[in-house]
């Protein structure tokens, strides 16, 4: 079928698109010449970016940072949990832009973060009926295996006398953080998947050697939904 006014196939333009996600502007327009499909890179990448959408809804949601340039510029990568796929990402890390992303999106339930101050304040002021639950990176193994809360203040005293400065900062973060480190140990939700996409989200940025902006990279790390 053709739409209106339009000079391609709608299964054209899907093909165009499909090969533009995987493997962006040039090299998608040298595959598709292969193929007998004629369309400059311009056009690949417009195909790209049109397949950005409104975000789904999300109940069990994952946020982390990811560098744009390292030591300079940051931004935030969204997850969705039980579907497994990136939901969205913000151009910069900050609350309030998490703050204002969770206000669009009174559903979300959970959120798992890691230990930084900032995704907390986003999230207690942008969903505060959300549980928050911190990551499980380098956390204490034996209470995580045995998936067992109750001596974690003990273990935090302990810590804090122990006489190692490195460990007593250690377990002072944990106690200003106190219940979402306990449901990190209790509950099955974590921050591992997310840390995959990220990997994912760089192999991409280097694939177009830094020079995409941030709505072409978005378009190629949403989920391709046909």
């Amino acid at each position: 079928m053709v739409t209106p006014n339009a000079r391609e196939t709608a299964r054209l333009c899907e093909i165009v698109g499909m090969v533009g996600y995987a493997l962006a502007g040039l090299p998608g327009e040298r595959i598709l010449s292969r193929l007998g499909i004629k369309s400059g890179d311009d056009t690949v990448l417009r195909r790209i970016k049109s397949r950005l959408r409104e975000t789904s809804q999300v109940r069990m949601l994952s946020v982390d940072d990811w560098a744009w340039r390292k030591h300079q510029r940051y931004e935030t990568m969204l997850m969705d949990l039980e579907r497994l796929e990136v939901t969205d990402l913000l151009p910069v890390r900050s609350a309030d832009s998490f703050a204002h992303w969770l206000s669009q999106h009174p559903e979300v339930e959970v959120i798992t973060r890691d230990r930084s101050s900032l995704y907390a304040d986003g999230g207690r002021r942008g969903a505060p009926l959300a549980i928050q639950i911190t990551d499980r990176y380098r956390r204490f193994g034996a209470m995580l295996r045995w998936r067992n809360a109750k001596r974690l203040n003990n273990w935090i005293k302990s810590a804090k006398a122990s006489g190692f400065h490195c460990v007593a900062q250690f377990a002072g973060t944990l106690r200003r953080d106190l219940e979402a480190v306990g449901l990190s140990i209790t509950t099955p939700w974590s921050n591992g998947e997310i840390e995959g996409h990220i990997n994912r989200l760089k192999t991409i940025k280097r694939q177009m050697y830094g020079r995409a902006g941030f709505e072409l990279l978005k378009a190629r790390v949403l989920p391709w939904n046909i």
